[in-house]
């Protein structure tokens, strides 16, 4: 339980995101490096994919026995709760399915009437919760998938906001793709698989629909102009300390 709650708090995918000075631009956690509304803001987050979907290796936290590659094809596709799928195949598709939170904080750049207290335009902060789910492919060097999820903003004279958030990403595992000899001829260990998985490039699409207003976060009207749905094209650098040390 102990070692759960440690890879839960380290976690799977960890991002540290300085984000630039916001404009009336778009984005949202490394997402947040340009959406419009208050900056700079720096953010923190983490991605856990505890329910997978696919065919059993054998391995288990305790060890376990390896099987066969004829007994791993052999099994139906079937859901289980596992941490980083651990014991799933990546040499069959494999559906990853969890969530990501992040906390954000920075200086609230907006302009605010004189009589609106420093402690309420200094800094602006909050939290960002999404839903996951990735569908693994090509023999495990490739995913696919997005997510759906809310802004939550605190710290302003408006009160909080809440604004909902999407995601369409693909990401490539890069150790994979760099062994893709020893990967498609199968000479790398059922075990080895999972441990491959650590050190990831991902490309997103960030959307906020119907965009953010000033007023929303009760500034002057003006101090940003309004914006419709925003889009952003993000890469991001993803470790997964799970699959490294090998949780």
């Amino acid at each position: 339980m102990k070692k759960a709650v440690l890879i839960a708090l380290i976690a799977v995918a960890f991002v540290h995101l300085c984000a630039r000075e916001a404009s009336a631009q778009t984005g949202i956690i490394r997402w947040i490096a340009k959406l419009s509304g208050p900056g700079p803001l720096e953010a923190y987050g983490y991605e856990l994919y505890p329910l997978c979907v696919g065919k059993k290796t054998g391995r288990t936290r305790a060890g376990g026995q390896p099987m066969e590659r004829s007994q791993i094809d052999a099994q139906p596709f079937a859901p289980d709760f596992d941490l980083n799928c651990r014991s799933f195949s990546r040499e069959h598709p494999l559906v990853k399915i969890g969530f990501q939170m992040a906390d954000f904080r920075g200086d609230n750049g907006l302009e605010y009437d004189p009589s609106v207290p420093e402690s309420l335009s200094d800094t602006v902060h909050g939290k960002i919760y999404s839903l996951t789910g990735d569908v693994s492919l090509v023999s495990g060097t490739f995913d696919l998938g997005g997510a759906v999820g809310r802004m939550h903003f605190t710290g302003t004279p408006a009160g909080a906001l809440t604004h909902p958030l999407y995601e369409i990403r693909g990401t490539i595992n890069l150790i994979p793709l760099i062994n893709w000899k020893k990967v498609r001829s199968r000479s790398v260990p059922v075990p080895e698989r999972y441990r491959m998985d650590w050190f990831q490039f991902r490309l997103s699409i960030n959307v906020i629909p119907g965009g953010l207003e000033d007023t929303d976060f009760g500034a002057i009207p003006g101090t940003f102009g309004p914006t419709d749905t925003e889009v952003s094209f993000t890469p991001t650098i993803l470790v997964n300390f799970g699959n490294l040390f090998d949780w």
